[in-house]
């Protein structure tokens, strides 16, 4: 909550009553559904607040949220859609929802670093596994994340990024759900980068290889993206991306995959039958152990 202005738009002040549920870690979401206020918890359960909220403060929140943004709402302009670091925020105009002029507000979870310690008491992972990604952060290698679900993978590609020389230019392109590495790792020298469709990606890369990276990583790219990639970078860069298992079937067959990356991460989806939910590493695969250092 230190910057709590800049990432939910308006002052705490502003907040007024729904202050106290915007900044409750239990809470994940704030919905008026034009009558009543409803809480979301993070533990899936919804309760109605018992004090009146006045239409008037309703109004006023509503309008400012709209100002702030430079949205306009209105029967030609039903809904308008906010989007912050912190939350997304929905409003649905009056004149579709017969209740009432209604919002609801969703907050993200901040990132996180990886806790290495809880990762293996929870058996994700073990010490050897630790070690073996720390050295291949520290030594420079290309490393591939596959299996599980894509949130998964985002964490040991987190993990991996932790063990990073912090004066190894890092360029970072994002998936839809943002790394958030440069705040996670305020001391490392990161640059963090979107695909958008307005750039080809020939000119898209053009613009990443323009600060001269070390290390490139890529959250979930699109597969063009990759492949591209894979054809053009030099030796001296390294990849660390986190792909599904139908890419990584794509880039067995591309004809640079095996000169490109060092090691593949499998991940699996922890049996039902386990203590601990979740996913583990279930195996690290050398594939080019004869890949020279950087």
């Amino acid at each position: 909550m230190t910057h709590f202005k800049d990432e939910y738009i308006l002052s705490r002040q502003e907040y007024g009553d729904l202050f106290p549920y915007i900044s409750d870690d239990a809470v994940s979401g704030v919905f008026w559904n034009g009558r009543a206020l409803w809480i979301d918890e993070i533990s899936h359960a919804s309760y109605p607040v018992k004090e009146s909220i006045s239409e008037d403060f309703i109004d006023k929140f509503v309008t400012m949220m709209c100002t702030r943004n430079g949205m306009k709402l209105g029967p030609s302009s039903p809904t308008a859609t906010i989007r912050t670091p912190a939350m997304d925020m929905t409003i649905i105009h009056g004149s579709i929802a017969t209740s009432g002029t209604g919002f609801i507000i969703k907050k993200k979870n901040p990132p996180k670093k990886p806790d290495t310690t809880a990762m293996i008491e929870a058996g994700i992972c073990t010490n050897e596994n630790i070690d073996h990604l720390r050295s291949l952060a520290e030594s420079r290698k290309s490393v591939l994340i596959t299996g599980a679900e894509s949130i998964n993978r985002t964490e040991i590609l987190r993990l991996l990024a932790k063990y990073t020389e912090s004066c190894q230019r890092t360029v970072v392109i994002e998936g839809k759900k943002p790394l958030n590495l440069s705040k996670l790792y305020p001391g490392k020298d990161i640059t963090e980068f979107a695909f958008t469709k307005e750039l080809d990606i020939e000119s898209f890369l053009d613009i990443i290889f323009s600060v001269y990276p070390r290390l490139i990583i890529l959250q979930e790219p699109k597969p063009e993206l990759i492949k591209t990639l894979i054809k053009c970078v030099g030796d001296d860069i390294s990849i660390f991306s986190s792909v599904s298992c139908e890419l990584l079937s794509e880039l067995g067959e591309f004809t640079r995959v095996s000169r490109t990356f060092d090691e593949v991460v499998e991940l699996a989806e922890k049996d039902e039958k386990e203590s601990a939910s979740g996913y583990r590493i279930k195996k690290i695969l050398n594939i080019k152990p004869d890949r020279g250092e950087h």
